[in-house]
């Protein structure tokens, strides 16, 4: 029976050879083309027969792109929707190819912000950790039998970046190794500026990893809580892998020093990393208004130094001020009531000063919403074959593996996968970093 309508034999010029072989005639009748070419057989787009001559035709050609595969096809046969379905054939039926054509399966939507970034606190109480380099930096030694002779050998040296969460200021260190000894003199320093940090987050580094045992093992008091996010997947460590950028273009322009670049000694570097860290904390994190009547957008420096830079504070209100303000006390303070009154204001002022941060800061973090693409139209499952992504290597040399687990965020969308290789390593990827060999079809014969 002829499955065909009306209107699709007459779209395709459809007919029965004496051979009651289904034909298409087109507008090709006086060339000089063979009778298969101009009139070639019609073959249904959905049945499977179709499919193995795609496949069978894409193997004899070398693995022929689905475009050549079908010009191919068309000297003897017409597929409707014929790009549509080699492509869909060639995909389907050829396992080598599939590996350069897989899609990644989808990033699940962003998370809600972690409550460090979103809760007023002190400066560099949630950080993120993160190492930056390496700087090659001079150091100086003697020569031997030469006592007033000092050459310069050197030397890699690398940048420790602490970034607080919920301020965003930073506070950056040089250490010559990424040894857990020049890390803890480093967490040491960074715990004598601001404090010991409650909640850290970092990559898988192994100098965190060890660090977080060494902590847990040894610490006095209750140590940081590490939260180490999923091997690769550098954006979700995107509150701090954004100011690697910004230093890095300091350090480009400020080390080159013009158009042939030097190397400078340890504490030269040093100075201009202080420098460094000194400019991004005076960024601005709010809008800047048009008005100048408006207060300035808050900076993370106000954070860390409420006076700003080169400022003097001013504990108590200016000369303009006491007219205005009914309340003001003048000083001498000799009794413990006019203190009770200056604690409370200076504690009104702090809290006008985090609500501000609330209104401007934390609200604009609103406005940075991404709408992510869908590459693939579904998700992973468990014990899927994938190959997994590595940007070091061809796809041709991305490793094979199993996912055996999977974990979801607080929405229940797939986010990271646990995976086992084929040499049985056990890891953790991003689902954004597997590449399905599986098609869906095969899925549901599992």
């Amino acid at each position: 029976m002829n499955p065909h309508t009306e209107q699709e034999k007459e779209y395709l010029g459809i007919y029965d050879d004496p051979e009651e072989i289904l034909r298409c005639k087109g507008r090709l009748g006086k060339s000089k083309l063979s009778l298969e070419t101009k009139e070639p057989i019609l073959l249904p787009a959905r049945s499977h027969l179709t499919c193995l001559i795609i496949y069978e035709t894409h193997l004899l050609n070398n693995h022929s792109s689905p475009l050549l595969t079908l010009s191919i096809i068309r000297k003897q046969f017409w597929i409707p929707s014929g790009r549509r379905i080699s492509e869909k054939s060639i995909h389907k039926c050829c396992l080598s190819c599939r590996r350069y054509t897989a899609k990644p399966f989808n990033l699940p939507p962003f998370p809600q912000f972690p409550i460090d970034r979103v809760e007023p606190s002190p400066p560099f109480t949630a950080v993120g950790l993160d190492f930056c380099g390496p700087l090659y930096i001079k150091t100086p030694f003697l020569v031997p039998k030469q006592k007033k002779t000092t050459q310069f050998d050197v030397k890699k040296y690398w940048i420790t970046l602490w970034v607080c969460l919920a301020t965003r200021a930073i506070s950056l260190d040089l250490i010559p190794d990424l040894t857990l000894d020049s890390f803890s003199l480093s967490f040491r320093g960074q715990t004598a500026k601001h404090g010991i940090p409650k909640t850290i987050y970092c990559d898988n580094a192994p100098t965190f990893i060890a660090t977080k045992s060494f902590l847990s093992n040894h610490a006095q008091i209750s140590p940081p809580k590490w939260h180490f996010r999923t091997p690769g997947a550098a954006w979700k460590g995107g509150h701090y892998e954004r100011l690697v950028a910004l230093i890095k273009g300091h350090l480009k322009r400020t080390l080159a020093g013009g158009a042939i670049p030097r190397t400078f000694l340890f504490h030269e570097v040093s100075t201009i990393l202080l420098e460094i860290e000194l400019v991004i904390n005076s960024r601005p994190i709010t809008a800047d208004s048009a008005n100048p009547s408006d207060p300035r957008p808050l900076c993370p420096l106000d954070f860390l130094k409420p006076c700003g830079h080169n400022i003097t504070l001013q504990i108590l209100p200016s000369s303009e001020e006491k007219a205005e303000d009914p309340d003001y006390t003048p000083f001498p303070l000799s009794n413990q009531q006019s203190l009770s009154i200056l604690w409370e204001k200076l504690s009104n002022r702090t809290k006008a000063f985090w609500s501000r941060w609330k209104r401007d800061y934390i609200l604009s973090l609103r406005e940075r919403h991404k709408k992510l693409n869908s590459i693939n139209q579904r998700w992973p499952i468990t014990n899927e074959l994938v190959i997994v992504y590595n940007e070091s290597t061809p796809r041709s040399n991305w490793s094979l593996a199993v996912i055996k687990k999977i974990f979801y965020t607080e929405d229940n969308f797939p986010n990271t996968a646990q995976i086992k290789f084929l040499n049985g390593n056990v890891s953790l990827r991003s689902v954004h970093h597997l590449y399905p060999l599986e098609t869906a079809d095969e899925i549901k014969q599992k």
